[in-house]
């Protein structure tokens, strides 16, 4: 089950993740994304305080973003140790900023 909240403001979207982001729940997250207009100039903040697993399609998911705004700061914050230490693991914490 996933839940996506979005808060679209002027220089920041946040997007925070509840639940899980695997191969049943990704074209959710992919659609979502696709939805939010004006992202271009903005900093992407993915907030996974209450993300509680992610897989490698949901981690592929959150690179199609970087691919698609490759101009954009995306930071990933309040990450659980199981993952960050996924994110540590793939390299993933040296593509997006982590806090």
């Amino acid at each position: 089950m996933l839940s996506i909240s979005i808060n679209n403001e002027k220089d920041r979207l946040e997007v925070a993740l509840i639940g899980e982001v695997d191969i049943y729940t990704v074209d959710m997250l992919k659609n979502k994304m696709d939805e939010v207009n004006e992202i271009k100039g903005k900093e992407i903040v993915f907030d996974l305080e209450r993300l509680d697993y992610i897989d490698s399609t949901g981690l592929g998911a959150l690179i199609g973003v970087k691919g698609k705004h490759p101009d954009a700061v995306i930071k990933v914050i309040n990450m659980k140790s199981n993952v960050s230490r996924l994110f540590d693991i793939t390299g993933l914490s040296k593509i997006f900023v982590t806090e």
